[in-house]
Parts: structure tokens; sequence; C-alpha cells
């Protein structure tokens, strides 16, 4: 019966703080709102006029602008809302590993638990807030840069693997570490430890598929 309750206690923490932050990255995500260029605005009252002609091509070649607009607003939004520029502020540090600021947000807020990973980077991306629909984890895993190049390439991913696998990434325990040990530094050198290996051996990975050609 303990063990029930302390599972309970676990795992309703955990949600509290797995929703928290989700809330968080999406107000993050979504201010201030980007401007739209002229070009932008131009290209959408083209496609707002093609969908409403009477042709059944102009519709199409409508529909079909509607999305590029819609995928470049999305982008914009990315990289001027307050999330995309922390990411751009601590990306120069991930830039080794291949993470854009897409994966650096997400992997910043990962240090509090590393469960909200998905979570971030499904918000931050703009494929939605439920992780676990099909379409969702497939616009994550056809994720588009900046620069247009995937979000996710081989030695990417690799490294973004052996970093987790590794790395300090949950608030909760170095907590619970300061409280056992009483002084905050061991869960400090626990931290700069892990984290330090982690971003080593990812680096490491990425390098060597990079060098044996790996794309």
């Amino acid at each position: 019966l303990e063990f029930r309750r302390v599972l309970f206690r676990s795992l309703r923490n955990a949600g509290t703080v797995i929703l928290a932050i989700c809330v968080a990255m999406w107000w993050l995500s979504a201010y201030p709102k980007a401007t739209p260029t002229p070009d932008l605005m131009a290209r959408q009252a083209e496609a707002t006029r093609l969908r409403q002609g009477p042709r059944l091509e102009d519709i199409a070649r409508g529909a079909e602008l509607q999305v590029q607009v819609d995928h470049e607003s999305a982008r914009a939004q990315q990289l001027q809302s307050f999330a995309g520029r922390l990411g751009q502020v601590a990306q120069p540090v991930f830039a080794p590993l291949g993470f854009d600021h897409q994966l650096t947000v997400a992997t910043l807020t990962s240090f509090l638990a590393r469960e909200v990973f998905v979570s971030t980077l499904t918000v931050v991306n703009g494929a939605g807030r439920d992780a676990d629909q099909p379409q969702v984890i497939d616009r994550i895993a056809h994720g588009r840069r900046a620069d247009g190049s995937p979000l996710l390439d081989v030695p990417t991913a690799a490294a973004l693997l052996v970093y987790f696998t590794l790395a300090m990434q949950c608030l909760p325990t170095m907590a619970l570490v300061r409280r056992e040990t009483g002084s905050w530094k061991w869960p400090a050198l626990q931290f700069a430890w892990m984290s330090g290996l982690a971003w080593t051996l990812a680096f490491a990975t990425r390098s060597i598929l990079l060098l044996a050609g790996v794309a």
C-alpha cells in the first residue's frame, strides 16, 4: 500500500511538472507574435483569392500556396518568439552536437525533467500538443530547421541519444541529493560531471558518423 502511495505521488508530481512546462513553453513559443513580411502577406492574399476561385485548378494551387505560407509563418514565429530567442542564445553551446534552436530549447527544458523533451519539441516545432498522435511524431521526425535542412539527421539523432543517455536531466533527483547530503556541492559536481561527459561523447559520436560519411 505504501509503495502504491509513493508511486502515485511520483506520477502526480511528474505529471504536474510536465503540464506546467508545456504550458510555459506554449506561451514562450506563441509570444511575441511575429510580424508578417509584405511578401508573406501578399502570398497569403493570393492563396485566399485562389482558394475562393471557381476553377478546381485554382483552388488546388491556392491550397498548395497556403501550406507554404503556413510553414513559413510558423518558422518565423519560432525564430521571433521568446523560446526561439532563448534557443538562439544557448544554441552555440550545443551547435557542435548538431542541435539547432528547437533542439536546444527542448534540451534546456529537459534539465528540469527529461520527460518533457518531446512535449517541448512538439510545442516549439508547432506540431501540436499531443505527442502521441502519429501525425505529430511524423512531423517532428521530418521537421526542418530555419535554413530548410532536416531537423534530425542521423549524426544529430545519434548525438542526441548519447547525450540523453548520460546527462543529468532531473531536477527532483538533484534536489534529493541535496537533501541527503546537506549541500549543493555534490549535486553541482554530479551535474557538471555527467553533463560534461554527455556533451563530449555526443560530440565524438556525431564527429565519427560525419567522418564515416553518414548523413
